[in-house]
């Protein structure tokens, strides 16, 4: 079981101490902004997270062997928001030693230059796809086997690698048309909706954004007929590096995909041009 249920009670409910036993001392917590180590600051974390809202209300969307998917819903400021949060973790026997987080902080009313201004990053090493170009992109995504940080894709998850791959590596977008069923649901950061269209829409304005933009594939989990990914974009905004972590909840019917769950945080790439380099 992830870890949702145990923060969708957190938030909703105020069971700190409950989402503090599920972690290790010494676990960490990384989003696309930088890193929490501890699992008192980790709680702290939601603490603040919590506070944010004048009222707060949580639904689990999908709790699976290591993702899990809740959307937090209330008012900030007197406006309406819905959040919602992609958790991939990693466990050491019962307790969370490592949790990767994609929260839909666009959703937000953010200062990104502030933003930004509290978050230094590392300075950027290497090619963003070494040896192999800049925007060279092959037609699968496996390097040497498929597999990504432990996790082998096979059957409809390698498929749908691939034709992701392709899509954003490729900029194959016409591929959308094809991957999808034509009454898909998507859903995607800062609350947008709609099909495939949207869907589309809303990569192409990234890419624009990101211009030399690079996906790669981290880790994967499937489970029926849902396939997740948990992916790193890569690319340059206003001489900066972007470094940031993405989450896709795919739910496939007959090869082709029905449902995604798309987040990437929006803010952290709005405030990436203002974050400052650390120093080597």
């Amino acid at each position: 079981m992830s870890l949702a249920p145990a923060y969708a009670a957190a938030y909703a409910q105020g069971a700190f101490g409950e989402l503090a036993e599920r972690y290790l001392h010494r676990a960490v917590v990384e989003d696309s902004l930088g890193v929490i180590v501890g699992r008192d600051a980790i709680v702290a974390e939601a603490i603040r997270t919590a506070s944010a809202f004048e009222d707060i209300s949580a639904t689990l969307l999908h709790d699976g062997e290591a993702l899990g998917v809740i959307e937090m819903s209330g008012t900030i400021d007197g406006r309406a928001v819905r959040l919602r949060e992609h958790r991939w973790s990693r466990f050491e026997g019962q307790r969370v030693a490592e949790d990767l987080l994609v929260v839909d902080r666009g959703a937000l009313d953010l200062d990104f230059s502030m933003l930004g201004d509290a978050h230094p990053m590392q300075p950027p090493l290497g090619e963003l796809r070494s040896g192999e170009g800049q925007f060279w992109a092959g037609s699968t995504a496996g390097f040497g086997g498929a597999v990504f940080g432990g996790a082998g894709f096979g059957g409809a998850g390698s498929d749908v690698a691939d034709a992701l791959h392709r899509i954003w590596n490729a900029r194959q977008l016409d591929t959308i048309a094809r991957l999808y069923a034509p009454d898909a649901r998507w859903s995607g950061p800062g609350g947008r909706s709609g099909g495939p269209e949207a869907m589309r829409a809303w990569l192409t304005g990234l890419l624009a954004r990101l211009p030399d933009a690079t996906l790669m594939f981290d880790r994967s989990e499937v489970a029926g007929d849902r396939v997740a990914f948990l992916w790193r974009l890569f690319g340059h905004a206003g001489g900066r590096r972007a470094r940031l972590i993405g989450s896709s909840l795919l739910t496939l019917h007959n090869g082709h995909i029905v449902a995604d769950d798309t987040l990437i945080d929006e803010a952290a790439l709005a405030a990436t041009p203002h974050r400052p380099l650390l120093a080597l």
